[in-house]
C-alpha cells in the first residue's frame, strides 16, 4: 500500500515544467512564477516549439495554451499522446475559452486539468501540485503492482520447482537402486526406462546401447506406450534417425515443438499421439560413447527437468560402463586361469601389503621341483632367496624403480638356484597397480627360462669380439697402406717436380744467360752508331730529302731519348728470369735422402718468390698492383696480399732442405688460398724465433706420435700491438735448441669440426679437383717424422688461423726411423 508520507516527499528543484503560450508577457510571468517556486522551467513560444522540446529531454509536466497561431493547443496535445515517448506527460490547459465544449475537448485529447485565464496564482500552483501528487502516486502504485505480480510468480515458480524436486529426487533414487541391483544389462536399463517414463510423466522413454564393431545402437529397454524391443528403432545405425545423430555428433537433442522438427520422419503419428517435446542425450564416459537416452512427453519439460535428464544420463552412462568393465573383468577372470595352466612362462603375484606371492606350477617346474612341492603360495623372501648373490643388487634395484614409477614397467635379467643346486638364467617382467595414493599394492608379472638364449648370446659375444680383433687388424693394416701410399706420393711428387724445375732452370738459364750477357754488347754497339749518327749531323747539317723522310718516319730523336730506358727494362727482367730461375734450383737443389745446412729464411723467401703471382692483385681496373693499399682496391677481383716478415735472428738448420720447402709451399699456398674471398685487408704474417726448451705449444711431447697427430688445439689469439690490427702476438724465447716459424692469416678461419681432421690423408675442405688432400698430411709427416719436429695449428672462427712449425736446429738421421715404402 502507498504512504502517504510520500505525498510530502517532492522535491520542486528535480521538477521541469515546460510552459507553452504565444504571449511572451504570459510565458515571462509563468517562467518568474515557477522558478520563484523552486521548479526549473523550459519555455516554447509555439506548438512546433513545444513538441520538439518535448521530446528531447520531456518534462515533468506541460502548462499548454490552446489559443495559438499556426498549431493550437489541442493539436499540440494530440501530438504529445500519440508519442510513446510523451504520452504519459500530464498536460494542464491553460486558456480564455471557458465553454464546456472547449473544456471538454481538451479533456478528451487527454489534458488532466483545465485552467481558464484569468487565474490566480495560487490556484495554478496548487493544480500544479496536484497533479505531480497524483502522478507520483501512479507511479509508486505501477511499481507496486509489478512487485506484488513477480512475487506471486515467484511463489508458484517455487512451489513447481519444489515439486520438480521431490520428482527428480525419487527418479534419482529408483535409477540408483536400478543401476545397483540389476542383474543383467537388459534388467538393469529396463528399470532405468520405466523410472523415467514414471517420475518425468514421460509418453515412452528408450535406451539403447552401441555395439562399437558394428557401429550400431541396440535397443535395451522401452518404457511407456510402447515396451517392445523389435520394430524399425531396434538396431539404428549410427548418424541414422534423430536417435543416430545424436550418437554421431555426441551432442543432446531436445525439441519442444515435434511437429515442426524436419527430423522428426513421422510427423502423422506424432500429431495424432499428441507429441510436443522430445529429449535425447548421449551416454558417454571419459569421452566414450556408450549408448543413447530419449523421452517423448506430451508436454514441455521445465529446464530443471532437463537438467535432471543430464545428470541421469551421466548415471546411467557409467552403470552401464561399469557393468561392461565387470563382463570384461569376469571374462579376463577366465582368460587368466586358462592361461595359468597352457603357459609355458612362470606367473607370479605380488602382495606388497602382505609380502605373500601366488607362483604358479611353471615357476616350480623352471626351478627342478614338482607340482606342489613348493606350494602356490610363498613368502616374497623365499623366492628372493633362489637369486644369485651377484644379482640380487639389481634385480631389486629394477623392482624399487618401477615401484617408484621411476620406469614404465619391470623387467630384469637374473640367475636364480635350482633344486640341484645348479643356477638358470631367467626373464622377470611385470606390472605395478598403486593406490589412489600413489602407493604400490600389488604386482603381477611372468618367469621365462631364458637359459639357452644366454648361451647362444655368449657364443655370439665371442664371435663379435674375433670380428672385431679382426676389424682393428684390417683398419691398422688400411691405415698402414694409407701412410705408405702418402709417402709414395710424395716421393714420386717431389721427384717428378724436381726433375721438371731442374730441366726448366736449365732449359731457361742457358738463354737468359746469352741474353743478359750479349745486353752489355748491344749497349755498346747502339752507343757507336749514335755517335757515327751525331758525327754525320754535324759533318752534313743538311741531309738529302730521303734521308730527312727516313729521320721522321723512325722518329730518330725518340729512339735516341728512349735506347737507355729499353736497355735498362731488358736488363731488369733478364735479371729477374735469372733470380727466379735461381730460385727454383734452390728449392729442388737437395735430394731428399740428403740433409743439408740451409738458411730457413732464404728457403721463405725462395717460396715466397715461387707464389708471388698469387701475392699479386689481379684483375686491377684503377689502382696500381705494386701498392697494397690504394683508393681503387675494392675493384680488384682479388686484392693485393701483403705478406709481413717477422724474422728473428736464426743459426743455419740441418735438415732436409727440399722436403722442408714443400712445407713452407703447402702452408703459404693454404694461407693465400685462406684470402681468397677475404675482403682488403688480406694479410701473411710470417714469424720465426728460436726456442730455448721443448716446445710450450704442446707440452704433452711424452704422448705418441699418432696421438699428437689426432689432436688440435683450438686457442685464443691475443692481438699484436700494430698498425695492422690482423698480426698476432708471439712470445719469444732465448737459447734454444729448436727453431719455430709461424706462418699465420688473417682469413675466415676453421671450424672445431674440420679442425680434428686436417691432418688426416686425403681430407680436404676445397672443391672437387681443387685440392688431393695430402698437403698437410704430407708436412705433418715431414715435420714430425722426418725431423722429430711438431706441427700445430692455432685457429678462431672469423678471426685467423695459425700454422707452427718446430724443428731442431740440428736433425740426427740415426733418430731418426724413415719408412722408404
Amino acid at each position: 500500500m502507498v504512504s502517504l508520507k510520500s505525498l510530502d516527499i517532492i522535491n520542486n528543484s528535480t521538477i521541469k515544467i515546460l510552459v507553452v503560450d504565444d504571449n511572451p508577457n504570459n510565458l515571462r510571468f509563468l517562467s518568474n512564477t515557477l522558478t520563484n517556486r523552486g521548479y526549473k522551467v523550459q519555455r516554447a513560444i509555439s506548438g512546433q516549439l513545444a513538441l520538439n522540446a518535448a521530446n528531447v529531454s520531456p518534462p515533468d509536466l506541460i502548462l499548454l495554451d490552446i489559443m495559438m497561431p499556426g498549431m493550437d493547443g489541442y493539436e499540440v496535445c494530440k501530438r504529445l499522446k500519440e508519442t510513446d515517448k510523451t504520452k504519459e506527460i500530464p498536460v494542464i490547459f491553460l486558456s480564455a475559452l471557458t465553454e464546456a465544449p472547449d473544456k471538454v475537448k481538451a479533456f478528451r485529447l487527454g489534458g488532466v486539468d483545465y485552467i481558464t485565464k484569468p487565474f490566480q496564482i495560487e490556484e495554478l500552483v496548487a493544480r500544479i501540485e496536484n497533479q505531480l501528487t497524483i502522478q507520483k502516486l501512479q507511479k509508486q502504485l505501477k511499481e507496486q503492482n509489478t512487485l506484488l505480480q513477480q512475487e506471486i510468480s515467484d511463489r508458484h515458480h517455487a512451489e513447481a520447482a519444489l515439486l520438480e524436486r521431490v520428482k527428480i529426487a525419487a527418479l534419482e533414487a529408483d535409477v540408483g537402486v536400478a543401476l545397483a541391483q540389476g542383474q543383467n544389462l537388459q534388467e538393469m536399463l529396463s528399470r532405468c526406462a520405466s523410472a523415467l517414463f514414471k517420475h518425468l510423466d514421460g509418453a515412452f522413454a528408450r535406451l539403447w546401447t552401441l555395439n562399437e564393431r558394428e557401429n550400431i545402437l541396440e535397443l535395451q529397454a522401452s518404457a511407456g506406450m510402447y515396451t517392445y524391443l523389435n520394430g524399425d528403432h531396434s538396431r539404428i545405425k549410427v548418424g541414422q534417425f534423430k536417435i543416430g545423430l545424436i550418437a554421431q555428433e555426441r551432442q543432446p537433442q531436445l525439441t519442444h515443438d515435434i511437429l515442426n522438427d524436419p527430423q522428426i520422419h513421422d510427423r502423422e503419428w506424432a500429431k495424432r499421439e499428441g507429441m510436443v517435446a522430445f529429449a535425447g542425450y548421449p551416454l558417454i564416459v571419459e569421452n566414450r560413447l556408450v549408448g543413447v537416452m530419449a523421452l517423448f512427453t506430451r508436454h514441455h519439460p521445465t529446464e530443471i527437468i532437463l537438467q535432471a535428464m543430464a545428470s541421469i544420463a551421466n548415471s546411467i552412462a557409467v552403470g552401464i560402463d561399469r557393468f561392461w568393465t565387470e563382463e570384461e573383468l569376469r571374462k579376463s577372470e577366465e582368460r587368466w586361469q586358462l592361461a595359468l595352466q597352457g603357459n609355458n612362462d612362470g606367473i607370479w603375484d605380488w602382495n606388497i601389503q602382505t609380502n605373500e606371492a601366488f607362483i604358479s606350477s611353471r615357476n616350480q617346474k623352471i626351478l627342478g621341483y614338482e607340482d606342489q612341492e613348493i606350494g602356490n603360495y610363498v613368502h616374497v623372501h623365499d623366492w628372493t632367496s633362489h637369486i644369485h648373490p651377484d644379482d640380487i643388487g639389481w634385480v631389486k634395484g629394477a623392482m624399487q624403480d618401477h615401484l617408484k614409477q621411476k620406469t614404465p614397467y619391470y623387467a630384469v635379467e637374473y640367475r636364480v638356484r635350482c633344486k640341484d643346486n645348479h643356477y638358470k638364467w631367467v626373464l622377470s617382467r611385470g606390472q605395478a597397480l598403486w593406490d589412489e595414493q600413489g602407493q604400490p599394492v600389488r604386482m603381477v608379472g611372468s618367469i621365462t627360462d631364458i637359459s639357452d638364449r644366454k648361451i647362444a648370446e655368449e657364443a655370439l659375444r665371442q664371435s663379435e669380439a674375433r670380428e672385431r680383433e679382426k676389424a682393428t687388424q684390417l683398419e691398422q693394416i688400411l691405415s698402414e697402406l694409407q701412410h705408405t701410399q702418402t709417402q709414395l706420393i710424395h716421393t714420386e711428387k717431389m721427384s717428378s717436380l724436381g726433375q721438371m724445375l731442374a730441366g726448366i732452370a736449365h732449359e731457361i738459364n742457358n738463354p737468359v744467360s746469352f741474353i743478359y750477357g750479349n745486353l752489355i754488347h748491344a749497349k755498346t754497339y747502339f752507343r757507336d752508331l749514335l755517335q757515327v749518327i751525331e758525327t754525320y749531323q754535324q759533318a752534313y747539317p743538311n741531309p738529302t730529302p730521303m734521308i730527312e723522310k727516313i729521320v721522321e718516319e723512325t722518329d730518330l730523336k725518340f729512339v735516341v731519348e728512349d735506347w737507355q730506358k729499353l736497355i735498362n727494362s731488358m736488363e731488369v727482367g733478364a735479371k729477374r728470369i735469372h733470380e727466379i730461375v735461381r730460385s727454383l734450383q734452390l728449392f729442388c737443389r737437395q735430394s731428399e735422402s740428403d740433409l743439408n745446412t740451409v738458411d730457413i729464411h732464404e728457403a721463405i723467401d725462395n717460396t715466397l718468390l715461387i707464389l708471388q703471382h698469387r701475392l699479386k692483385a689481379q684483375n686491377l681496373s684503377a689502382c696500381d698492383i705494386s701498392s697494397p693499399s690504394v683508393a681503387g682496391c675494392d675493384t680488384v677481383l682479388h686484392p693485393y696480399i701483403e705478406v709481413i716478415k717477422d724474422y728473428g735472428q736464426l743459426p743455419k738448420v740441418t735438415c732436409y732442405a727440399s722436403q722442408l720447402n714443400q712445407v713452407f709451399m703447402n702452408l703459404l699456398s693454404n694461407a693465400i688460398d685462406a684470402l681468397q674471398t677475404k675482403p682488403c685487408p688480406r694479410v701473411i704474417t710470417i714469424h720465426t724465433e728460436v726456442h730455448s726448451e721443448s716446445s710450450v705449444l704442446n707440452p704433452q711431447l711424452e704422448e705418441p706420435l699418432h696421438t699428437q697427430r689426432s689432436k688440435l688445439k683450438i686457442l685464443s689469439l691475443a692481438r699484436r700491438s700494430r698498425k695492422d690490427s690482423s698480426q698476432l702476438i708471439h712470445t719469444k724465447t732465448q737459447n734454444s735448441p729448436s727453431v719455430i716459424i709461424r706462418i699465420s692469416d688473417n682469413g675466415t678461419g676453421i671450424s672445431e669440426d674440420v679442425c680434428q681432421q686436417i691432418f688426416d690423408p686425403f681430407f680436404t675442405t676445397k672443391p672437387v679437383g681443387s685440392g688431393t688432400g695430402l698437403g698437410l698430411a704430407i708436412s705433418y709427416q715431414i715435420v714430425v717424422e722426418k725431423h722429430g719436429g711438431q706441427l700445430s695449428c692455432v685457429s678462431i672462427p672469423g678471426q685467423g688461423t695459425e700454422f707452427i712449425v718446430e724443428i731442431p736446429c740440428t736433425v740426427q738421421p740415426c733418430q731418426i726411423k724413415v719408412d722408404e715404402g
